[in-house]
């Protein structure tokens, strides 16, 4: 079982996926981080994280094994609204970012 947490932590109980299709984020920069829980202390369960627009969000790292963490960077965005999905350990958002 895969889950997750992210900081700026959305409110106790919130999926990171419903976290992020309920916000869309201001045109500057911001960063988050989101814990991967993929299976029970000692698992080495492998994940992957993909953005499908690494112009409006960047992630590091782009793998892992087991709990970790990765970083949503969400670069400052000067142009139109835009969104686009991540995928992280198997789980899909939406993350939607404000034009200028």
């Amino acid at each position: 079982m895969t889950s997750f947490t992210s900081s700026p932590s959305p409110v106790q109980g919130l999926a990171y996926a419903s976290f992020f299709s309920t916000k869309v984020f201001p045109p500057a920069p911001d960063v988050y981080l989101v814990d991967v829980n993929a299976g029970p202390p000692g698992c080495l369960t492998p994940w992957t994280a993909v953005s499908a627009d690494t112009s409006a969000v960047q992630l590091s790292p782009a793998a892992g094994r087991g709990r970790g963490q990765v970083e949503l960077f969400i670069p400052g965005n000067s142009g139109a609204a835009r969104s686009t999905v991540v995928l992280i350990a198997g789980q899909a958002a939406t993350i939607a970012q404000a034009g200028r």
